[in-house]
């Protein structure tokens, strides 16, 4: 009978605990939509044009690269390769071909 009595105690703790985690990762939660609702911080914010704005993304955060081209490096290079060879477009006097697909993207 003890450990019968034993046992519904263990359990009544392990599930009064699981009901405390349940409650704790939902107040995170909500903690962290209030912060994304209330503090914002700007993601594109580079003061670059043109030709530099491109070598920043080109060869900066591989994370950046992905969010402005939706696509890997050596995706937007062979991209721009075949573009080029096939004549599509060309570098005008202002504007390299990197640049016009990147804009384009």
């Amino acid at each position: 009978m003890m450990n019968g009595q034993i046992s519904c105690d263990v359990i009544e703790y392990y599930l009064l605990e699981e009901e405390q985690e349940c409650q704790f990762l939902g107040l995170l939660a909500l903690t962290k939509i209030d912060h994304s609702i209330h503090y914002r911080e700007p993601c594109r914010d580079s003061i670059l044009l043109g030709a530099s704005w491109m070598f920043e993304i080109m060869f900066g955060n591989t994370n950046r690269k992905y969010d402005e081209f939706w696509m890997e490096r050596h995706v937007f290079i062979n991209l721009c390769n075949l573009v080029k060879q096939q004549g599509w477009l060309q570098d005008s006097c202002y504007i390299r071909l990197d640049e016009q697909i990147g804009m384009l993207i």
